[in-house]
């Protein structure tokens, strides 16, 4: 049966308000990247407090009524008192998190503030059943379910949260379920100055390989509660190290995708060295699902940070010509509508998933709902360019009933 839990106020309390989005708005200093590296990082870390860590504005108070939404999760993270740690657990913890939503526009183009207000326990067999029924009250005659990895600098909170503006602004009713991996919550850890960065950055790679074999028992038990053809697996960021070397490393979760494919398989901004992207992940992954695609940005701030961190180029980040990949679909996310304000613009690091409205919908409503790439074309999001990659264009999302003009995929 559900246990409800009793630590969920310390596990709510919500770290992009005390830290006002630390990690986003850091790329404000990356013209000074000409720096001595130890400057460079350590003026780095100071701009995060003195430009990003502000609270933030609460919500207007005539905004529309709040509603609700739902997310999954589970967590390899340890708990200590109650409280979720940067520890590996020894078991996975299942369980649902409903969340209070309060917009003051447009989900697909403004701010909203999610705010938990229950959450529950599950045991593994309950877990897949309730996740299962939702799937199919979502879509009786294709149900869907959507296992998302979170990236860098992700708290227990931040990824719930995270989960939640996504899966909001995919437009999709298919519930998504968030793999929760021990990686630092504020982006930061404290050593001297001039590491302050790259450490939480090596901490966190460290605990997503560490992660991998936890990885995998969610994702075989998720393949036995749906099937590989009914699931979505989308990681974010770092997340692609730890999804990319499971898939690529373990036996028997290969031979289960083999036999079953994933719906498709979404690396959206992967933050992994692009040869070894190219040459090493690609060609493993390809026959395990129906689909791969990536979604990559010119523009993403947090991943010319990791240029220069790893002395590599980076998967997720698009520089000089784009070129298309064999058989996987690249989206370049840079002119997509997203849900970012004039200070993230700005200020931000155009790299979280959950801002990217038009990136979600194509994920969803296009690639996850088996329509032909062609289809990006026909309604207008999205232009092929001479090299294969697919661009999204600033037009809005276009309402549902515009895919009757769209094929669907026949290999579905």
């Amino acid at each position: 049966m559900p246990t409800r839990t009793s630590h969920l106020a310390a596990n709510l309390v919500p770290t992009d308000a005390l830290l006002g989005d630390c990690t986003r708005p850091l790329m404000v200093l990356i013209p000074l990247a000409g720096l001595p590296r130890p400057s460079f990082l350590g003026a780095l870390a100071v701009a995060s407090f003195l430009l990003g860590c502000s609270p933030q504005a609460p919500p207007n108070a005539a905004s529309a009524p709040a509603t609700s939404d739902t997310v999954w999760y589970v967590s390899v993270r340890a708990r200590d008192n109650g409280r979720d740690t940067r520890r590996l657990a020894d078991s996975l913890e299942y369980g649902m998190v409903v969340s209070s939503v309060q917009s003051d526009g447009d989900p697909l183009t403004h701010d909203f503030d999610t705010t938990p207000v229950d959450s529950v326990r599950l045991t593994s067999s309950t877990f897949a059943t309730a996740v299962r029924a939702r799937a199919r009250e979502a879509s009786a005659d294709d149900p869907l379910a959507v296992l998302m990895v979170h990236g860098f600098g992700t708290s227990l909170h931040e990824a719930w949260d995270y989960a939640a503006q996504s899966h909001i602004r995919s437009s999709s009713q298919a519930p998504w379920v968030v793999f929760c991996w021990p990686s630092n919550g504020s982006g930061v850890a404290w050593p001297r100055a001039d590491q302050i960065l790259t450490r939480a950055y090596r901490e966190d790679s460290v605990a997503a390989t560490a992660s991998r074999a936890a990885f995998s028992q969610a994702l075989q038990a998720l393949l036995s509660a749906f099937g590989g053809t009914h699931l979505l697996l989308v990681s974010h960021s770092m997340g692609a190290q730890l999804v990319g070397e499971a898939l690529v490393e373990d036996p028997a979760l290969r031979t289960a995708l083999a036999a079953d494919q994933l719906r498709a398989l979404a690396f959206f901004a992967p933050d992994v060295a692009v040869q070894h992207f190219n040459d090493f992940t690609l060609p493993a992954v390809l026959p395990l699902a129906e689909r791969v695609v990536i979604y990559a940005s010119s523009d993403d701030r947090m991943l010319t940070l990791s240029r220069a961190i790893n002395h590599s180029e980076r998967a997720g980040l698009i520089r000089g010509t784009p070129a298309g990949r064999a058989g996987v679909e690249t989206v370049d996310v840079t002119a997509g509508i997203s849900a970012e304000n004039r200070a993230h613009r700005m200020l931000g690091t155009h790299h979280g998933i959950r801002r990217e409205s038009a990136a979600l919908f194509d994920m969803m409503q296009i690639v996850a709902a088996r329509y032909t790439a062609s289809c990006r074309a026909t309604l207008g999001t999205a232009l092929l360019d001479p090299a294969g990659v697919w661009k999204l264009t600033a037009m809005p999302p276009p309402p549902l009933t515009a895919f009757a003009a769209c094929s669907r995929d026949s290999s579905g």
